[in-house]
């Protein structure tokens, strides 16, 4: 029993320091007072949480805080970053399969806009990607909503606009005739499911899976045999492809 006895006090006494030390965090404003606690979120530059021993919880921005003094090894301590004005993503991307089997097209791609908060951001996406015929220029709205608030989102987006292409590439029929095709390109749109996370105040990093249509055209001239003679004639493809997309990029604020 006397065993019992002291062992109990012991753990008493173990849990107060325990509670001491937890409640040994203080808050110390601009305006001389200061507040005693655990702290429990502290954001360099933006606002400092503390939880007081009756269990309440305090906030003050970081304008109204002349510092944080605390014993504990260790406090929550994160960086707060840009929910509104000028944002640029640019990443690389594959995309999957076209209208001859499961190849792969890859891309380079930008996107320079404005985050209106939190939640919304909207963006001109510019490109390069190699697509049938050769390279091809997307030219895109991008539209961007993170699903929570904080430095790791998921986020949805979709994306529409014209594909330019060059016109050069040279193209040889069945009897060996000398053709430039002439690619006209066409209307692009596409969806996107990703993550993106904050590595510093200024710099994320972005990954992402989606959907991608393109329509493209091109003309080239044919030369067959009527059973009399050599003819001539100009030829139009119209290509519809849906590709799966997938990308991972840098984001800069």
């Amino acid at each position: 029993m006397k065993t019992t006895k002291i062992l109990g006090l012991f753990a008493l006494l173990l849990l107060a320091g325990f509670v001491a030390q937890a409640q040994n965090d203080v808050i110390r404003l601009k305006n001389g007072s200061f507040i005693r606690g655990t702290i429990i979120e502290y954001i360099a530059g933006d606002h400092v949480k503390i939880k007081t021993e009756e269990g309440k919880i305090y906030e003050f921005p970081a304008s109204e805080l002349a510092r944080a003094e605390t014993e504990s090894k260790s406090i929550p301590k994160t960086y707060a970053v840009k929910t509104k004005g000028y944002y640029n993503i640019t990443s690389v991307g594959m995309m999957f399969g076209n209208k001859y089997g499961i190849n792969v097209n890859p891309g380079l791609y930008t996107v320079n806009g404005w985050q209106w908060n939190e939640h919304l951001m909207t963006g001109l996406g510019l490109g390069i990607e190699y697509v049938e015929y050769g390279g091809k220029f997307p030219i895109t709205a991008d539209v961007r909503y993170n699903l929570i608030k904080g430095n790791v989102t998921p986020w949805v987006g979709i994306l529409g606009g014209y594909t330019a292409a060059n016109k050069g590439q040279m193209y040889y029929d069945w009897w060996g005739s000398p053709s430039v095709i002439r690619n006209y390109g066409g209307i692009t749109t596409g969806a996107n499911f990703g993550i993106r996370a904050y590595c510093g105040p200024h710099v994320g990093i972005t990954a992402n899976i989606g959907y991608r249509f393109q329509k493209l055209k091109a003309r080239y001239n044919e030369t067959f045999w009527n059973g009399f003679e050599e003819v001539t004639h100009e030829v139009t493809s119209k290509t519809y492809l849906n590709r799966f997309a997938m990308g991972f990029g840098l984001l800069f604020n």
